[in-house]
Protein backbone atom coordinates (compact mmCIF):
# COMPACT_ATOMS: atom_id res chain seq x y z
CA UNK A 1 0.00 0.00 0.00
CA UNK A 2 1.07 3.48 -0.73
CA UNK A 3 1.11 6.31 1.68
CA UNK A 4 0.37 10.14 0.29
CA UNK A 5 1.41 13.05 2.74
CA UNK A 6 -0.41 15.76 1.46
CA UNK A 7 0.43 18.57 3.53
CA UNK A 8 -0.81 17.52 6.82
CA UNK A 9 -2.89 14.47 5.77
CA UNK A 10 -1.82 10.67 5.21
CA UNK A 11 -3.59 8.90 2.67
CA UNK A 12 -3.49 5.12 1.70
CA UNK A 13 -4.14 4.26 -2.11
CA UNK A 14 -5.57 0.46 -1.94
CA UNK A 15 -6.35 -1.62 -4.92
CA UNK A 16 -10.27 -3.02 -4.86
CA UNK A 17 -11.09 -5.26 -7.98
CA UNK A 18 -9.56 -3.62 -10.85
CA UNK A 19 -9.79 0.22 -9.41
CA UNK A 20 -7.36 1.93 -7.23
CA UNK A 21 -8.84 4.08 -4.29
CA UNK A 22 -7.67 6.19 -1.84
CA UNK A 23 -8.84 6.48 1.49
CA UNK A 24 -8.04 8.77 4.10
CA UNK A 25 -5.83 7.81 7.58
CA UNK A 26 -5.34 10.89 9.41
CA UNK A 27 -3.51 13.78 10.12
CA UNK A 28 0.24 13.43 9.83
CA UNK A 29 2.20 11.88 12.77
CA UNK A 30 -0.62 10.92 14.84
CA UNK A 31 -0.70 7.61 16.47
CA UNK A 32 -3.67 6.33 14.36
CA UNK A 33 -1.65 6.84 11.47
CA UNK A 34 1.25 5.31 12.93
CA UNK A 35 -0.88 2.52 14.25
CA UNK A 36 -2.44 1.81 10.57
CA UNK A 37 0.90 2.08 9.14
CA UNK A 38 2.46 -0.40 11.87
CA UNK A 39 -0.54 -3.16 10.58
CA UNK A 40 -0.46 -2.64 6.87
CA UNK A 41 3.81 -3.57 7.44
CA UNK A 42 2.52 -6.63 9.18
CA UNK A 43 0.43 -7.41 7.19
CA UNK A 44 2.73 -7.18 4.23
CA UNK A 45 5.15 -9.16 5.67
CA UNK A 46 2.42 -12.00 6.49
CA UNK A 47 1.43 -12.03 2.70
CA UNK A 48 5.50 -12.03 1.34
CA UNK A 49 5.88 -15.22 3.99
CA UNK A 50 2.77 -16.64 2.59
CA UNK A 51 3.92 -16.28 -0.95
CA UNK A 52 7.31 -17.84 -0.31
CA UNK A 53 5.55 -20.80 1.67
CA UNK A 54 4.02 -21.34 -1.56
CA UNK A 55 6.35 -20.84 -3.77
CA UNK A 56 8.30 -23.54 -1.94
CA UNK A 57 5.84 -25.98 -1.85
CA UNK A 58 5.23 -25.59 -5.67
CA UNK A 59 8.68 -26.96 -5.71
CA UNK A 60 9.39 -29.49 -3.69
CA UNK A 61 6.27 -30.88 -5.39
CA UNK A 62 7.46 -30.28 -8.76
CA UNK A 63 10.85 -32.40 -7.00
CA UNK A 64 8.76 -35.45 -6.11
CA UNK A 65 6.78 -35.45 -9.36
CA UNK A 66 10.39 -35.63 -10.85
CA UNK A 67 11.90 -38.52 -8.44
CA UNK A 68 8.54 -40.05 -9.65
CA UNK A 69 8.57 -39.77 -13.33
CA UNK A 70 12.60 -41.09 -12.98
CA UNK A 71 11.21 -43.79 -10.82
CA UNK A 72 8.48 -44.99 -13.38
CA UNK A 73 10.70 -44.85 -16.25
CA UNK A 74 12.99 -47.31 -14.17
CA UNK A 75 10.31 -49.85 -13.55
CA UNK A 76 8.95 -49.64 -17.45
CA UNK A 77 12.56 -50.56 -18.42
CA UNK A 78 12.57 -53.30 -15.82
CA UNK A 79 9.35 -54.99 -16.74
CA UNK A 80 10.82 -54.57 -20.88
CA UNK A 81 13.49 -56.18 -20.08
CA UNK A 82 11.52 -59.31 -17.71
CA UNK A 83 8.70 -59.54 -20.93
CA UNK A 84 11.54 -59.53 -23.36
CA UNK A 85 13.51 -62.66 -21.72
CA UNK A 86 10.32 -64.33 -21.01
CA UNK A 87 9.70 -63.93 -25.01
CA UNK A 88 7.40 -61.34 -25.40
CA UNK A 89 7.87 -58.67 -27.64
CA UNK A 90 5.76 -55.27 -28.20
CA UNK A 91 3.31 -55.39 -30.86
CA UNK A 92 3.30 -52.13 -32.74
CA UNK A 93 4.63 -49.99 -29.47
CA UNK A 94 1.40 -51.84 -28.06
CA UNK A 95 0.52 -54.65 -26.44
CA UNK A 96 2.90 -57.27 -25.52
CA UNK A 97 2.61 -60.69 -26.98
CA UNK A 98 4.42 -64.05 -26.60
CA UNK A 99 6.57 -64.82 -29.78
CA UNK A 100 5.22 -67.85 -31.40
CA UNK A 101 7.60 -70.57 -32.24
CA UNK A 102 7.78 -73.03 -35.18
CA UNK A 103 7.58 -76.48 -34.52
CA UNK A 104 9.58 -78.44 -36.91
Amino acid sequence: MAYIRDGRFVYRSRRIGNKIRSEYIGVVGSPMVEAIARLDAIENERRELERKNKQEAIEAASLQQDEIERLFEDVTEVMKRCLEEAGYHQHDRGEWRKRMVKND
